[in-house]
């Protein structure tokens, strides 16, 4: 089933993010005073462009490339494939925001959006019930200068790797283009933070831009 690798992919990130009011004015972000002004980001290797905010730290490559290595080793042929991700974490390490681009869940981004209402039905299997998964809502459809993108949002109760519990919220704008599918994904440490994740994705997601590229 194709959202498996996604799943393994958000829970190793929060292991990442463990062991360490935004506001939109048209199509550019404030400053903010915990987490800095807004600065462009740029991937022309898959065609996507944001602002992300300063005092947010971009993990290295190396890391990076180590986090997809361990998922390449539990692929398995049905997986989703994720061509590459980008993490940055907040200053407090309550907030990761991350890029995924991937091979698309669905054949159309039409699709996706009629399945959100079953995302937790379609996820079930991904998740122990000590994890308890839950979907926070049937899938928005959100404005972005780029179209508009499904948000979806979720909690789970993390697993540290020294057993530790972590509540978390994890809140997404979904797009389909040039043949992938982009995520952009804000994650909190914060049981009740759909709301304040949500607006400081959302504030970022107002700079997006996403282009042709292997075309």
């Amino acid at each position: 089933m194709k959202r498996k690798r996604f799943a393994a992919f958000l829970m190793a990130a929060m292991l990442l993010l463990c062991a360490g009011s935004a506001q939109a004015v048209g199509n550019k972000l404030l400053g903010n005073i915990k987490y800095g002004v807004p600065v462009p980001y740029e991937n022309r290797v898959y065609g996507y462009s944001l602002d992300v905010y300063s005092r947010f730290d971009m993990f290295g490559d190396a890391v990076i490339a180590e986090h997809l290595a361990q998922l390449d080793e539990k692929q398995n042929e049905d997986d989703d494939y994720i061509y590459d991700v980008r993490i940055w974490r907040s200053p407090d390490s309550k907030y990761m925001f991350d890029v995924q681009v991937k091979t698309p869940t669905c054949e159309t981004f039409a699709q996706e959006i009629e399945n959100a209402p079953r995302y937790a039905e379609l996820m079930k299997d991904h998740y122990t019930p000590e994890e308890q998964f839950k979907q926070l809502h049937d899938g928005i459809l959100r404005d972005t200068p780029a179209g508009q993108m499904l948000e979806m949002a979720m909690s789970f109760v993390a697993i540290a790797d020294d057993g530790r519990t972590v509540p978390t919220t994890a809140v997404y704008y979904d797009f389909y283009a040039n043949g992938y599918e982009y995520i952009f994904m804000m994650t909190a440490l914060n049981d009740n933070a759909y709301d304040a994740a949500q607006k400081l994705l959302d504030s970022m997601m107002q700079t997006v831009s996403i282009w042709q590229v292997g075309l």
